[in-house]
Order: C-alpha cells, then structure tokens, then sequence
C-alpha cells in the first residue's frame, strides 16, 4: 500500500521546484558536474571496480518488439485530463499542481514515424540482488532527444516506488535503491511487462550536441553504486519540420529551439507558452505557462538551445505553424 501523505508531499516538492518551466529547465554542464562518468573507457574501469558488467553495444541494432517501450512512454495516465492549480503552503511558498490533457497512444501515428529507428540495447549492471538492463532506446539525431526503454530487476522483488498522479514513476525517499537516466525527465512503467520481480521503465533524455551516450545509474541510500553507459545510434530517416530560417525544429518526439532568434530575453528566460498547429484546424498545446498546462515530459535548454519532449508522437506531416508566446512560424516538412 503506497503512503499517501508521502505521495502528495513529494509530488508538491516536485511540482515546487519543477513545474514552472523557468525552473525545469537545467544547464548541461551542471549534469557534468555531478555526473563525471560519460567517456566509456572510463565507465568501463568503474564498472570493474564495483564488480558490475558492462556490455558494449557496436552499432545500430533493430529493437525486435519496439511497442512495449512506446506504449509505457506515450500511453494515457488514469487521468488523462486535469485543470491546473496554485496553492501555497503555510510559509506562503507557492505550489503548482500542473494541468494536462494526455492524448492516446496512436500505433498507427507510431508505425509510421517512430517504430523503425527504435534500436535494441542488452548492456547491463549488476549490484547485490540487482540487475539493469538497458532494453533498447530511441534517439532522434535531429532535436537530440529520446527515450531510454530499461529494466530493473531483484529475483527477491522489486518496490520502493510509487506514481504520482500524472502518471510518472518515482522511487520513495525510504527505498533500498534507485535508478535513473542521467539525462532524463519523467519515468513511466510499462505495466504491461513489470511484476513483482523486475520493472520496465520508460525515460525521456535530452542530449547536447556533443553527446552521443546516456547514462542509467544506481544508487543505494547511501551513494552511487553503479553506471550504465549506453550508446546512441541514429536509426536514419525519420521525417522533421522546420521554419525557413532554423528557428524551430519539430521532429515526431520533441522539439528544439534557437533562442538566440528571441535575443537575451528569452535565454534568461524561456518562451511562456508554446503550441503546434495543424492543417486539419486542430492544435498541441505543449506548455503553457499562463494556464498552468504541461502536456511535455522534459525541458531543458543548453546554452541558447531549448528542447522539449512531447508527451504524445507528432503528425508532423500534418503541421503547419509553430506558435512561441503569440509568434507564428510556418513549419515545412524535411528529410534525412
């Protein structure tokens, strides 16, 4: 039985400090700075020292059975849709619960962007009782975003964690371990597949251009105990739009921004509202500030960069316009 109390508490600290996106969004080099290990060699040399095994992966490999990691990432929460809200607490600190309206997961809209650049992963850690597997991932070359799709496994069990109302998994403050992708956002389970020995766990990451790896840990309450390195191949091909002067970039998964368009302004502070039109009238809304919506699952802005990743694949086929805090671009479709 989940602890409520728990819940709600850590759910409002997330909420706190995460969900104006001003606050979402985190400097790479500060990750680089907790997070040292990201040249494989290196990595390698840990894994020996914590007598954890480390699997390299050599080039792209098609995932076998890609709609178990897109239905845990894409699929609807219990509650797809809520109204946000503010509250404050006893000190007067403001509280934001954020507002939503989740799409459904659309396997035809999946089979016709994303399915094929889907890779198969294998590389593994081992620590005590526990085992991680990265299963496989997607990774989009053009806004430098994707998912992480991995296991957590214990013969013994697996618990420790809880869901907060959105849908997203967490581990509780009182659990054995935790594991996380360094570069990601939200985690959803794939409930489909998890049991009471092993959990499969959707992650959203977003990398610089320098980067071509993503990096799952493990941590017991004490300190880190293990690292993941897991390399990243672009399967090719898949179909983006763009404006005419590069501003802004759409792929089926997230979308990037140049922020040096919008001058000094917008690097210190970030485009309040953002939303993707389409041809047929309908509309995206991926933030929006004002209404207290958040229909994204990861932000973060390097240097003048923005990227967001969407909690829903993109028709990008079907778009027309990008609309950044009442600015309309036209977007036009592109290729590899």
């Amino acid at each position: 039985m989940f602890d409520e109390k728990l819940i709600r508490e850590a759910y409002m600290a997330l909420h706190a400090s995460e969900d104006t996106l001003s606050e979402v969004l985190k400097v790479r080099n500060q990750r680089k700075h907790f997070h040292p290990y990201r040249v494989v060699l290196i990595a390698a040399v840990i894994a020996l020292a914590l007598g954890v095994t480390a699997v390299a992966q050599s080039a792209f490999m098609k995932k076998e059975n890609p709609e178990d990691m897109l239905n845990a990432a894409y699929s609807e929460t219990e509650t797809p849709a809520r109204q946000g809200w503010v509250e404050y607490d006893q000190n007067g600190q403001m509280i934001v619960y954020p507002g939503w309206d989740r799409a459904a997961f659309d396997p035809a809209l999946a089979e016709k962007y994303v399915t094929p650049h889907i890779g198969a992963c294998g590389e593994s850690i081992s620590w005590q009782d526990y085992t991680i597997t990265a299963e496989g991932y997607l990774f989009d070359s053009v806004t430098r975003s994707g998912i992480i799709y991995y296991s957590v496994e214990n013969l013994n069990g697996v618990g420790g964690y809880y869901f907060q109302e959105n849908g997203e998994f967490s581990w509780a403050e009182e659990s054995e371990i935790a594991c996380g992708v360094v570069e990601a956002g939200r985690q959803y389970i794939d409930g489909e597949r998890s049991t009471a020995s092993a959990v499969y766990l959707s992650a959203f990451f977003v990398l610089t251009e320098e980067e071509d790896q993503a990096e799952i840990t493990l941590w017991d309450e004490k300190k880190q105990q293990g690292s993941l390195i897991v390399e990243l191949f672009d399967g090719g091909g898949m179909a983006w739009a763009a404006d005419s002067g590069g501003t802004v970039t759409v792929s089926p998964i997230g979308l990037k921004i140049d922020l040096d368009y919008f001058g000094d302004k917008y690097i210190a502070n970030a485009p309040q509202q953002l939303t993707l039109h389409y041809l047929d009238g309908s509309s995206y809304t991926v933030y929006d500030e004002d209404a207290l919506l958040y229909n994204r699952m990861y932000a973060l802005q390097s240097g003048s960069t923005l990227t967001v990743s969407f909690d829903r694949i993109v028709d990008v086929d079907g778009l027309s316009t990008v609309e950044i805090d009442g600015m309309v671009f036209g977007l036009t479709l592109k290729t590899d």
